[in-house]
């Protein structure tokens, strides 16, 4: 099997509203150190890569933004999203954090202990 295809594989299964999934991702902290090593890649980013990234923590985010927004505090991910804002999948997944109703407060407080936003904002 080619390595496209394994990688479009794996983001079907990461993605797919499989509660069994989920619960092996955030009880395994290396698979959860492995998904966000991602990030830490020179910009700019595989386009066809980063979609399959933002896919996965996308729906991660939609079944489970409590976990998800406490891995991502506790990886410090917001920075190294930021880093990476060229890459339209990033982007989305980004303002998709931002914008999500109640989470929202919870990422402004992440980005404000980061000093990443002011604090009038």
């Amino acid at each position: 099997m080619c390595v496209v295809l394994k990688r479009a594989l794996c983001s079907q299964v990461l993605a797919a509203d499989v509660a069994a999934v989920f619960d092996c991702m955030f009880a395994n902290e290396k698979l959860l150190d492995k998904l966000f090593s991602f990030l830490e890649r020179e910009a700019p980013l595989n386009t066809l890569l980063a979609g399959y990234f933002g896919k996965v923590v996308s729906t991660m985010l939609s079944r489970r933004p409590d976990d998800t927004l406490k891995v991502m505090e506790n990886r410090n991910v917001v920075p190294q999203l930021l880093r990476h804002l060229g890459a339209y999948s990033i982007l989305e997944l980004l303002l998709k954090v931002s914008m999500d109703g109640e989470e929202t407060g919870r990422f402004q407080n992440v980005c404000r202990s980061r000093r990443v936003l002011s604090a009038e904002a």
